[in-house]
């Protein structure tokens, strides 16, 4: 998926909603557990997550 110009790659760098929590298995228990194997994230979900991104 495209995710915007080089101007907007912030929005999925470290410490944005697109930056890893999209693909965990289980989002809420990041950083308890190095056994999350993964999964997809669909467009729509990406999209989303890029979309709230805020410049810190």
């Amino acid at each position: 998926m495209d995710a915007g110009s080089l101007a907007d790659s912030w929005r999925f760098q470290r410490d944005t909603p697109a930056y890893v929590v999209p693909y965990a298995k289980n989002p809420q228990g990041l950083g308890i557990s190095a056994d999350d194997p993964g999964t997809s994230a669909d467009a729509a979900t990406l999209r989303a997550a890029l979309a709230a991104a805020r410049r810190g």
